[in-house]
């Protein structure tokens, strides 16, 4: 259950380096939306696709496997190296913004950047402070939608764990939440937001109203591991996520 942007191609792999050509609802809007950053980023894009239809915008889809919408250049473990690819894609999308000269921008990320230390913050607030730089434009406005908690387990494991158990899944996996690293990631992106005027959207209640968060309600399941979205949930949540874009 992940967002269609994996199977088309949108959603680059760690050594594409040009942005795919992914556009989705009217291609003459006037108002054109740009999604960037990583996988949290992408597991975003349902819901953001919805409020495409209902807004009749054109949304184009950036979005690449562990490369986060900042300027810095993280270390990749499953490539032992400096992840240069994310270097040289984040050149090449902010030439590609400029061509499209979109109207939004909507940036999010994985926290897990970010260490304990007070000089991880530091180093994200600074990349976060470049890119808003490169990024501001007249009539152009950016927003930040903070990452989401991250479950200590997987939601599907112990989803399926309670079937295997004849058990209730919606009492069985309500998942406490660690946020450390989130929370580090989340102060430095206000710092440097609010020095460009920029909003941040926090959707922690309307992923996890609850404690501890539930990660099967309503009948939808809320995570496809322990911290991506489902497709569904994040379709769900299109209009709370309107809600807050709605807001000054």
């Amino acid at each position: 259950d992940i967002p269609r942007i994996y199977g088309n191609g949108c959603h680059l792999d760690h050594f594409s380096v040009t942005p795919a050509e992914c556009s989705f609802g009217k291609d003459d809007a006037d108002t054109t939306v740009v999604l960037f950053g990583d996988s949290h980023a992408a597991h975003w894009f349902p819901a953001l696709e919805n409020l495409a239809r209902h807004k009749g915008w054109r949304l184009v889809s950036m979005t690449k496997s562990g490369c986060p919408s900042v300027a810095i250049e993280p270390f990749n473990e499953l490539l032992g190296r400096a992840y240069t690819e994310c270097t040289a894609w984040h050149d090449r999308v902010i030439e590609r913004i400029g061509q499209l000269q979109p109207k939004l921008v909507v940036l999010s990320n994985s926290g897990k950047y970010v260490d304990d230390r007070p000089a991880g913050g530091r180093q994200w607030q600074t990349g976060v402070d470049e890119m808003l730089s490169m990024l501001s434009a007249p009539e152009r406005r950016v927003v930040i939608i903070k990452d989401v908690p991250r479950l200590d387990d997987s939601g599907p494991d112990c989803l399926s764990l309670a079937v295997w158990k004849s058990q209730d899944p919606d009492q069985r996996c309500r998942v406490p939440m660690t946020t450390p690293k989130e929370s580090l990631t989340a102060q430095a992106e206000r710092a440097a937001a609010s020095s460009h005027q920029v909003q941040i959207i926090d959707m922690d209640n309307a992923v996890c109203p609850s404690q501890p968060c539930p990660v099967f309600a309503d009948g939808r399941v809320k995570y496809t591991d322990e911290h991506h979205l489902s497709r569904t949930f994040s379709a769900y949540l299109a209009p709370q996520l309107e809600a807050a874009l709605d807001r000054p």
